[in-house]
């Protein structure tokens, strides 16, 4: 009976032995599993970090890095597509654009070439007034670039008297012109005067010529700040207590120091 007994329990250890070993191993399994699908995971993200665009875009401006501020004033811009090792890319589709409505662009009509370039334009449409222009180059790769082009050309120039008599009105003279020598119309001009006298007519727009007339109250010798079209200009003038002036029959100041029909 005792001989039974060992034999039954001899055989209830190797069986534990056993299942214990079995679990083990489905253990093992079920870790390797684990790792494997981690695996796949980390190569995913790899995949996707790949992905992202390598190389670089540039842009040339011709025939000069500025455009005029004449209507229908072009420029030409060209896109280079480089990879990584510096070699032109071909047939990479790039579009230009900018938050300036004040101009037009013509995208280019294809993909980068075997040179790597495509070219498009930028015109002046409705807007004269000189000033930076940021436009973006983007690649269908998603390689951007940008780069502000200069509009350049506008003058403003203010006519008027270069002395006053104290306590009179003077009026002003301004004229906006685009870099081709066109009238302005429609530009704001805002008026400054560096010892506050009264200023009337500031902030108004030039006219269908591109003029503006303001008046000046003169109380004390002043330089004024004359703005439009993204350009200013400077004009001074001397008060004189001494310069007596009346209005004569035509309704036009008359200095008292001088002659003239009345």
């Amino acid at each position: 009976m005792l001989q039974q007994w060992s034999e039954k329990s001899r055989w209830l250890v190797k069986a534990a032995a056993a299942m214990a070993a079995a679990a083990m191993l489905l253990t093992s399994s079920g870790c390797s599993d684990s790792g494997a699908t981690g695996g796949s995971t980390t190569t995913t993200g790899t995949s996707d970090t790949t992905a992202k665009a390598t190389g670089s875009i540039s842009v040339l401006l011709t025939p000069s890095s500025t455009l005029s501020s004449a209507a229908g004033s072009s420029i030409t811009m060209t896109a280079l597509v480089k990879s990584a090792g510096n070699a032109a890319v071909e047939g990479q589709a790039v579009t230009f654009t900018t938050t300036d409505t004040g101009v037009l662009i013509v995208n280019p009509t294809g993909p980068t070439g075997t040179s790597g370039t495509a070219t498009a334009t930028m015109s002046i449409g409705t807007s004269s007034t000189n000033r930076t222009i940021p436009v973006v180059a983007t690649s269908a790769s998603g390689l951007t670039t940008t780069i502000n082009v200069q509009v350049v050309g506008s003058t403003v120039t203010v006519t008027g008297p270069d002395a006053i008599a104290i306590d009179t009105n003077a009026d002003f003279l301004v004229t906006a012109r685009d870099s081709a020598g066109n009238l302005l119309p429609g530009q704001i001009v805002t008026v400054t005067s560096a010892k506050g006298n009264t200023i009337t007519n500031s902030g108004s727009a030039t006219d269908s010529a591109g003029q503006l007339k303001f008046t000046v109250q003169a109380k004390v010798s002043d330089t004024l700040t004359v703005a439009a079209a993204g350009v200013s200009a400077i004009k001074s003038f001397d008060v004189k207590s001494d310069l007596l002036g009346f209005v004569g029959a035509s309704g036009t100041d008359v200095e008292v120091s001088t002659d003239k029909a009345l």
